[in-house]
């Protein structure tokens, strides 16, 4: 039976590359267009494609404008009788899941808290890159949902870490950290950079391959910088602690006075989540109620003025900014 493949194909093709198959799911009998990628081909529907993508209608219209050319350099190459139009760069699993949220209505929900994060990614990379606005936006609103700009939900988040796309939260950080970047969705980026500079120095070398140069440049910097702010507030304690104690008026001001912090260099991994009081709380000795509610006033003001600053150890305005972002991208 002879192929379906058109003979017409662009010259100097190497024969011995394996060929793409048909996809299960994606492949409609009448569609009017096929889409080539490193294992797949999809027989879909220019209209709704172009629809929904403006760099799908580009192409569509420079495949319809070449469809009777048939000089000696190239060709529209042809399969089951459609034109057919490589993908080039992207992975065939990633385009699957990308077209399955075009034609399949229950295929992705942005308030699915369960959708597994190659699906997320992909989508955020792909819609992205072929601007598919709508889409783009439902995963953006996915994402920020679960990693909120406030301090508040920071620690909360930090706190009860919950199962996120299949997963632990934080085993997401770094693979939504690059797809944000490598998809220029900067609202996303100074939350996703903080709670990557979160993981340990082991987790972000072993992305390195992966990782966009410059980002990796940004996140290793910021961690740098946030790092220092964290151990400068910690090496600050014993000494706001004496300033607390000096000023007690409660019957066991004597005692206040003898208070400190015990093995504090067991946080010396200069973490954000160091600065909570909860967690200092622990590691607070001989303190009497009156004085405690004083240190963790203290504490509580100078974390928040390091959260003000966090954005901007990453090289971003700050979180007024991102959130302003944000917001027009949805709005768009």
């Amino acid at each position: 039976m002879e192929s379906q493949r058109s003979h017409k194909r662009r010259k100097g093709s190497d024969p011995g590359i394996v060929a793409p198959q048909q996809h299960e799911i994606l492949w409609f009998p009448d569609g009017n267009i096929v889409l080539s990628t490193d294992v797949y081909l999809f027989k879909l529907y220019k209209g709704l494609l172009s629809m929904k993508s403006s760099v799908f209608r580009d192409m569509f219209d420079l495949v319809d404008a070449g469809a009777g050319r048939d000089d000696d350099d190239m060709v529209q190459e042809m399969y089951d009788g459609v034109p057919l139009v490589t993908l080039v760069g992207d992975r065939g699993e990633d385009v699957v899941h990308l077209m399955r949220a075009v034609f399949e209505h229950d295929f992705y929900h942005r308030d699915d808290k369960n959708t597994p994060l190659d699906v997320v990614t992909a989508l955020l990379v792909l819609s992205t890159k072929y601007d598919f606005r709508e889409l783009r936006k439902e995963v953006v609103m996915q994402i920020s949902q679960q990693y909120p700009m406030s301090l508040k939900d920071f620690d909360y988040i930090d706190r009860y870490e919950a199962p996120l796309f299949g997963r632990p939260q934080s085993e997401c950080d770094i693979t939504l950290l690059k797809g944000a970047y490598n998809a220029g969705v900067d609202a996303l980026l100074p939350i996703l950079f903080l709670h990557c500079a979160s993981q340990s120095m082991v987790s972000i070398l072993c992305e390195v391959n992966s990782m966009n140069p410059e980002c990796l440049c940004i996140l290793l910097k910021g961690r740098e910088k946030l790092g220092t702010r964290v151990d400068q507030f910690l090496m600050d304690l014993p000494e706001r602690l004496q300033e607390t104690s000096k000023v007690c008026k409660s019957s066991n001001a004597d005692i206040c006075k003898k208070g400190h912090y015990i093995e504090l260099s067991l946080l010396a991994r200069s973490y954000y989540r160091h600065t909570q009081f909860d967690l200092l709380y622990d590691f607070l000795h001989s303190e009497c109620k009156s004085c405690a509610t004083s240190v963790e006033k203290q504490v509580n003001k100078n974390r928040k003025e390091i959260w003000e600053e966090i954005p901007s150890y990453f090289g971003y305005p700050g979180w007024d900014d991102a959130k302003a972002k944000l917001k027009e991208l949805i709005a768009s």
